[in-house]
Formats: structure tokens, C-alpha cells, sequence
């Protein structure tokens, strides 16, 4: 009976362990992957580029939670519309994977972007290289869209990484672009095999 729950113990372990892998703070090791308290400022997860003034904090529409971010009126480069997460620590020659959430306003045109930059250091450096997603169409209006970028190795010298996030529009028509729940995990696998817990 002893040997039977010490095996139970060990068992549960396996399973709340290997779950809390991918599960533990939903974003893994992005601060603040729902956007819940970010005011874009940098130091508090994330940080907005391109056009300053054109993305905000939103409570309009959010795929979980009660926030996310809004680019207004994207543009035809994603250079226009785009975040930046906080710099955090990853591994060397490691797989990561990432995604986000996406929703457009108008139509079919508008597509996100999703890269990764890795690093030696945590500031004043180029980055060593950048893995991106392309450009990813949104399919639909107003219909929430995950974008992956899978199983992607660290640079054999990468210590620190800032996820990227840009949203643009092929043709002109006034989309402003909803994103929420960014992650980024380590792990061999899409993250289709670890988002879906919700």
C-alpha cells in the first residue's frame, strides 16, 4: 500500500509537473502577456514603437482578460504599428516557440508579424540575428487569430531575447489591429500543443 501511494505521489508529480512546464504564468517568460497592466513605457512589459501615440491599452476588445493593445490605423510596413517586450534571459542553443493573438477591425487585408531578436546582452548590443513569422493574414474581421512562431534555436551565444509584435494592412482601409495574449515558451513544439489550455 506504501509502494502504491508513493508511486501515486510520484505519478501526480509527472502530470502537474509536466503541465506547469507550459502552463505556469500563461505567457512563460513574458511579463504581462495579456497586457493587463503595461502602459507601453518599457520596465513593465512591453513597449510601444513606430508611430508613438498609435497604440494603447484597450478594454474595447481583448480575446481574455480585460485589456489588450490596439494599433490604430495600421499601416502598409509593420515598422509603422509594432511592440516590444521587456529583454528576458533564455538559453543558448535552445528551442523556443511564440504566438499571439490577433483580431482586425475591417476586412481581410490586414496580416501580423511576429520575431523574435536574440541577444549576447541585455542592453547596448545588436541583436545576433532575428527569426521571423512573415507576414500572417488575418483571415476575417473581427475574429481572433493566433499567429505562431514554432520552434525557433537560440544562437549558440544568445543569453537574452525581446519579442516583437507589428501589425500592418496590405490596402488602405482603416483597420485597427486588437492583440492579446503574447507568449513564448521553451519548448520543441508548436504552441498550438500548450495555448489551448484555456
Amino acid at each position: 500500500m506504501k509502494k502504491l501511494s508513493v508511486l501515486a505521489i510520484a505519478l501526480m508529480f509527472v502530470v502537474f509537473g509536466s503541465y506547469n512546464v507550459f502552463a505556469a504564468g500563461e505567457g512563460g517568460l513574458l511579463a504581462d502577456y495579456s497586457f493587463e497592466t503595461t502602459a507601453l513605457l518599457g520596465g513593465d512589459g512591453w513597449i510601444e514603437q513606430g508611430t508613438i501615440g498609435s497604440i494603447d491599452v484597450s478594454s474595447v476588445d481583448k480575446y481574455s482578460g480585460t485589456k489588450s493593445v490596439k494599433f490604430t490605423n495600421v499601416t502598409a510596413a509593420a515598422t509603422g504599428r509594432y511592440i516590444l517586450s521587456d529583454t528576458f534571459a533564455v538559453s543558448a542553443s535552445t528551442v523556443y516557440s511564440a504566438a499571439v493573438r490577433a483580431l482586425a477591425t475591417a476586412d481581410g487585408s490586414a496580416s501580423v508579424r511576429v520575431r523574435i531578436h536574440w541577444y549576447t546582452a541585455q542592453t547596448g548590443t545588436a541583436a545576433l540575428s532575428t527569426a521571423t513569422s512573415g507576414n500572417v493574414s488575418i483571415p476575417a474581421a473581427t475574429t481572433w487569430t493566433r499567429v505562431n512562431l514554432d520552434n525557433q534555436t537560440s544562437p549558440a551565444t544568445a543569453a537574452y531575447a525581446v519579442l516583437e509584435i507589428g501589425g500592418l494592412e496590405s490596402v488602405d482601409v482603416g483597420n485597427d489591429m486588437f492583440i492579446d495574449d503574447a507568449c513564448f515558451i521553451q519548448a520543441a513544439t508548436s504552441v498550438d500543443n500548450w495555448k489551448e489550455i484555456k
